[in-house]
């Protein structure tokens, strides 16, 4: 079973990375790296690869992982986070 994430389970940081994504993306997808997140959230690496996960697993952005170099391309999915 997939882990659902509502409004006041999700992290802050998670909220505020989800948000920073859907802007970015406003026009469809975005090409970004993990360090690239962690460089804009003052984090390391491997705090916003989990941020990601944990906003991928509740369906809150698709993450195509084909692009290897350079990042991969985040999508926010049309999923109201205000609920």
């Amino acid at each position: 079973m997939q882990s659902q994430i509502i409004r006041i389970d999700m992290h802050i940081r998670d909220e505020r990375v989800l948000a920073w994504i859907q802007e970015q993306a406003a026009n469809g997808e975005i090409v970004l790296t993990h360090e690239q997140i962690a460089s804009i959230f003052l984090c390391h690496r491997n705090t916003a690869r989990a941020i990601v996960n944990r906003l991928h697993g509740a369906g809150h952005i698709s993450i195509d992982r084909n692009h290897k170099r350079g990042g991969y391309t985040y999508k926010a999915s049309a999923i109201n986070i205000n609920e």
